[in-house]
């Protein structure tokens, strides 16, 4: 005979297990002296033996199942974690790249607005230059369309010299004494020019 507890302590099971165990497979308890409790004979024991030798290979399978399954989410896991720094790496040279582009374009940008805003400094400064020369030219032809103005009425009196002698006119009679001695003031330019040749 084996006591609750004496068999608790070899099966490393609580006493009130044992307890449990016995109530539901109606072991009865013994008196010895004054106490009254389970004392457990040869089948008793072994029955216990065998119940609890088998929940352990039940919780040690339950259990190696277990981890087997965690082991294997833990690959899982661990393949999901070894795609994703992948697809984060690759994501991650994309960025770097499309940066790259950015800052290339960006530059590219820059200089073709700078190359712009020189053409158009040159072109003002073009311009100027030619507004410069366009003011000088306008200066010289108002310049010489003044002279152009006044010159006639300077060289008139020339022109006239320069124009043919007309025939004299004979003097009708009523004409002839003032053309035989006219007045040096009532002679046209023309008398007077004929009167000189004459003379």
């Amino acid at each position: 005979m084996i006591t609750i507890k004496e068999l608790a302590q070899e099966l490393n099971v609580s006493e009130q297990a044992l307890r449990s165990w016995c109530k539901r497979n109606e072991i009865k308890k013994t008196t010895k002296g004054k106490t009254t409790s389970y004392f457990l004979d040869d089948n008793a024991v072994e029955s216990i033996r065998s119940y609890y030798t088998s929940q352990r290979k039940r919780n040690t399978t339950n259990t190696q199942r277990k981890h087997n399954e965690s082991d294997h989410a833990l690959d899982v896991l661990q393949a999901q974690i070894t795609e994703k720094d992948k697809q984060i790496s690759a994501l991650t040279s994309q960025v770097q790249s499309l940066i790259a582009d950015a800052a290339t374009e960006r530059e590219k940008e820059r200089n073709e607005r700078q190359a712009i805003l020189s053409q158009l400094f040159s072109l003002q400064a073009d311009n100027k230059e030619l507004q410069t020369e366009l003011n000088k030219y306008k200066a010289i032809a108002d310049s010489k369309q003044t002279v152009v103005e006044v010159e006639p009425k300077e060289k008139a009196p020339a022109e006239d010299q320069t124009q043919p002698k007309e025939p004299a006119s004979t003097p009708e009679p009523e004409q002839k004494e003032l053309a035989e001695d006219p007045s040096p003031q009532k002679l046209s330019f023309f008398q007077r020019l004929f009167r000189k040749r004459s003379e």
